[in-house]
């Protein structure tokens, strides 16, 4: 038979009633069926004639009653029939007749509120009536007794709160009344002048973590996992940033060449200084100018390269936050310190907990330099709307400003300076600044680019209770009449008829159910 503290026997003899029969009354009547089935009686079975011998005279002087030793259980099996109401009662004794008059108790007591209503682990806390709470919901719950909750609407709640400013959210474990005793044993010392057992309170929070299968492999494990892949991709988008900056200094080396070579020949002897061909090749010069410039792209992929590990280095502690404790030394701290108070703190237990603000702010600044790596698309830009100047104009339809040899010289020239920036220049450009915008575009897919991490954690009750309507036995005397050869005797024994204890509405402890919420949000 199970049983609970013995601190609370003397309270326990209250009745407990309800609608239909009174529980505890009913049920002191049941010694020998609550539990252990153990219990019996003589069942009367028939009866003879009592003989008396006087004088060498044999007759009847009474009635004998013959017996025979039934089990208390069986005559309650007899006495409820109907849908096996008996042996179902019998299955479920212990729990109707002990734990669910112990629990009614408790759930009215006010000093019992507190391990009810929040489940209190604090110094004020008692470790033998946590036990006694918990043996009694357990009693409860094994034998099956009907128990509802508003979980379903606790989930609900906890997905949409916030709804509309893109949160999402990710549970622990349900912090249940076996997680209840468990941890407040675990920090039992804490409080009774041992000193805090460290190495215990690290095993609970290695077991609660590993329960907790919406953190470790919820939405927010998802996250991480995207970012990581994420700047897997971005890691390798820098390199070709790099491949192509230097692909366009390389041509820029070969077409400032050619135009410089082009230039000395057809601008000879100051054929070139007229206001048409002034304007052009400062354009050229404009143009490779702005070229010049994204030489600069090359050491700034080399600082956004130095700056992707630290990168991935804070995911992969984002990822064993979710995974991990605290130190056994910072978890004792919570219980002495008082942040542990009730039960539902305990999601302050995960690394991620507090650290992940922390984390988020030192993303944002490993990043910068590569943001500032894709500011270099506004070079790029330049650069293209240079090099479009420089294209713009069909020398070959200019043929009225060219009419001397020297001036047809200069126009061939000015002709040939297009050719070689447009087929050296134009290709290697354009990759750069696709490059460039791939990686923007990969950069922007992370939410701490541009946005806040907005971070919050917390821990909702589910209200929980049993109603029960239930048949018992209630048990009363049986006397039955014998009559042998004029002689009568009675014989009384027990009976059991089925009562309807209920409806009762009783309050149990409530489970609850931490949680870890963010969004991200644009700064103000």
């Amino acid at each position: 038979m199970r049983s609970f503290s013995l601190l609370l026997l003397p309270a326990l003899l209250a009745p407990t009633v309800s609608a239909g029969v009174d529980l505890k009354e009913t049920c002191s009547k049941l010694d020998g069926v609550i539990g252990s089935c153990t219990g019996t009686y003589l069942h009367p079975v028939g009866a003879v004639a009592k003989k008396c011998t006087s004088g060498g005279t044999t007759r009847t002087c009474g009635v004998t009653v013959l017996t025979e030793t039934r089990y208390l259980c069986a005559a309650v099996r007899s006495g409820m029939p109907d849908n096996n109401d008996g042996d179902k009662f019998i299955r479920r004794s212990e729990g109707i007749c002990s734990y669910l008059p112990a629990m009614k108790l408790l759930s009215e007591a006010e000093n019992f509120y507190p391990y009810f209503e929040y489940a209190d682990v604090s110094s004020a806390s008692n470790a033998a009536l946590v036990d006694t709470v918990h043996n009694i919901d357990r009693g409860i719950r094994d034998d099956n007794l009907a128990i509802g909750s508003n979980r379903r609407n606790v989930l609900s709640e906890i997905a949409t709160d916030g709804e509309g400013s893109g949160y999402l959210a990710v549970r622990a474990a349900d912090a249940t009344l076996d997680v209840y005793k468990k941890f407040r044993r675990a920090i039992d010392g804490c409080y009774n002048g041992d000193g805090c057992d460290q190495e215990e309170i690290g095993y609970f929070f290695a077991d609660y973590i590993n329960a907790s299968d919406d953190i470790l492999d919820g939405a927010l494990y998802k996250q991480f996992k995207t970012w990581v892949d994420l700047f897997m991709s971005i890691e390798k988008k820098i390199a070709a940033v790099k491949t192509a900056s230097k692909n366009v200094q390389a041509h820029l080396k070969t077409a400032s060449a050619k135009v410089s070579s082009v230039k000395s020949s057809a601008c000879k002897n100051n054929a070139c200084k007229g206001s048409v061909a002034t304007k052009f090749l400062k354009q050229v010069s404009d143009s490779l100018a702005a070229f010049k410039a994204l030489d600069a792209t090359s050491a700034g992929a080399d600082k956004a390269s130095l700056a992707v590990k630290p990168t991935q280095a804070l995911i992969s502690e984002a990822i064993r936050g979710l995974y991990y404790a605290l130190d056994n030394q910072e978890l004792a701290n919570l219980v002495n310190f008082g942040d542990i108070s009730q039960l539902g703190n305990i999601i302050l237990g995960f690394r991620i907990t507090k650290g992940m603000p922390d984390i988020a702010l030192r993303m944002k600044k490993e990043i910068i330099p590569i943001i500032l790596l894709t500011k270099f698309s506004t070079k790029g830009s330049t650069a293209s709307k240079s090099l479009d100047t420089v294209l713009a104009t069909d020398w070959n339809k200019k043929k009225d400003l060219f009419k001397t040899p020297a001036a047809r010289k200069v126009r061939d020239g000015f002709i040939s300076i297009q050719a070689t920036m447009k087929k050296e220049l134009r290709g290697p450009l354009d990759a750069l600044n696709k490059e460039i915008k791939g990686l923007d575009d990969a950069l922007n897919k992370f939410q701490l680019r541009k946005k806040n991490l907005d971070w919050s954690y917390g821990s909702y009750s589910v209200r929980r209770y049993t109603v029960n309507a239930i048949n018992i036995p209630c048990k009363s005397s049986y006397t039955e009449t014998f009559t042998v050869e004029g002689y009568t005797a009675t014989y009384t024994y027990p009976i059991f008829e089925s009562c309807l204890y209920g409806p009762d509405l009783i309050y149990i402890p409530n489970h609850h159910i931490p949680y870890l919420r963010w969004s991200f949000s644009t700064p103000s």
